[in-house]
């Protein structure tokens, strides 16, 4: 996301705010404009079944004087056992 300052984000899963996953955000001048900076985050976990339904969701905060936020999400559709999550950590 190409803001200027630096866009700040938060994880959630089903409204909890995660923590564990998210790396930290990496920025950079887009190419070809230094007055912007480029914020990418991410979240790295393993679906379970359990996890069926539930919605991650990522919101991106810009602080600036008239301060702007934005939210995606989408809904995990998990089919099928943890059989490669149990037996290959």
């Amino acid at each position: 996301m190409d803001t200027n300052p630096a866009a700040e984000f938060e994880w959630f899963i089903d409204g909890v705010k995660q923590t564990d996953g998210v790396l930290p955000p990496t920025e950079a001048p887009p190419e070809g404009n230094v007055d912007l900076v480029d914020t990418i985050s991410t979240l790295t976990f393993v679906p379970e079944r359990a996890d069926h339904d539930q919605r991650v969701s990522c919101k991106v905060s810009i602080s600036t004087n008239g301060a702007t936020e934005a939210e995606k999400g989408v809904t995990l559709k998990v089919f099928g056992n943890n059989y490669f999550a149990n037996n290959f950590k």
